[in-house]
């Protein structure tokens, strides 16, 4: 069966009611459409299975963006990336760097209320947000991506600190949003699981389709494209448009994902093991009614307890 990433004009706004997502081909062929054709158009199905990323583009008319809101750390870039490639559509972020405003982007970047994040003035337009969660256990060290000894070193002089802004960065948008109708969860872990991955992007056309003017790809075409995104390093991208040797970071012309790695050991010891349980049980706690939030942080807290302290 040959697939194809298409940008269908009218067909696609869906709830998140997803029954069975197709499975992406074991070998992909991705063929990333040339930066100065701007056009948004349907793309061509490639031999043997395969999907065509278009490049991004400004909205032909004002539309009510989303925030994209994540704790530095926590695939921010690589959901930027993936956003663009479901909707064809250009993101900001919530310094402007783009210098375009945000009346015609489909999703703003932001680590607000953090110092590296901005309050936007217009926050009236926005309908709402895609909170981007991460265990902090790991969040905390990607971010930074430190060499061993600097981690540990950083570790002990601020780990402390960056649990309490994690704990008001999460809390901010759990209240900002207390209609599911306007806050969409997703989960760093989900996203770069192979099972779940495909499902979380499903979602995330789902919830950004519901905005007039956003018109996400078509469903059965978004495991490729997850695929192409999310798993870029395992992506054969196509010579035609991209030679195979710059396939990855250039897989979203003019988006490169993140460079940050973060360091393959984070060590904690039995002290900061503690102070991170009692972080994700006091947000428990705090969001105790919230079903899908108590699920994910009981995930994380299950993970910290099962780490061996390194004292």
């Amino acid at each position: 069966m040959i697939l194809a990433a298409a940008y269908f004009a009218s067909e696609y706004l869906f709830s998140v009611e997803l029954g069975e997502i197709p499975s992406y081909p074991s070998t992909l062929q991705i063929r990333i459409a040339k930066e100065e054709n701007t056009t948004r158009r349907l793309s061509t199905g490639l031999p043997d299975g395969g999907c065509t990323i278009t490049p991004q583009k400004f909205a032909e008319k004002d539309i009510s963006p989303t925030y994209q809101a994540s704790f530095p750390g926590s695939g921010a870039r690589m959901t930027w990336n993936l956003v663009i490639a479901l909707t064809g559509i250009a993101i900001n972020d919530d310094h402007n760097h783009a210098g375009v405003g945000y009346d015609r982007v489909v999703a703003v970047k932001t680590h607000y209320p953090l110092d590296y994040g901005r309050y936007i003035e217009d926050d009236a337009k926005f309908r709402g947000a895609i909170l981007l969660l991460r265990n902090p256990m790991t969040a905390v060290p990607s971010f930074f991506n430190f060499k061993y000894e600097d981690w540990i070193k950083f570790r002990d002089s601020n780990l402390e600190s960056q649990l309490k802004e994690y704990q008001s960065f999460v809390t901010y948008w759990m209240e900002k949003y207390d209609s599911r109708e306007k806050l969409l969860i997703v989960t760093y872990e989900d996203l770069i699981d192979n099972d779940e991955g495909p499902i979380a992007a499903s979602k995330i056309a789902g919830f950004l389709g519901q905005t007039e003017g956003v018109e996400p790809i078509s469903r059965e075409y978004i495991p490729c494209v997850w695929h192409a995104v999310v798993k870029y390093k395992e992506v054969a991208v196509s010579d035609t448009g991209v030679n195979s040797k710059e396939r990855g970071r250039k897989l979203l012309p003019s988006n490169p994902d993140s460079l940050r790695m973060g360091p393959t050991e984070r060590p904690y010891n039995s002290e900061q093991l503690e102070l991170l349980k009692t972080l994700v049980e006091g947000l428990m706690e705090k969001f105790s009614t919230d079903g899908e939030f108590v699920a994910i942080m009981s995930s994380y807290l299950e993970t910290i307890s099962s780490i061996e302290a390194l004292d």
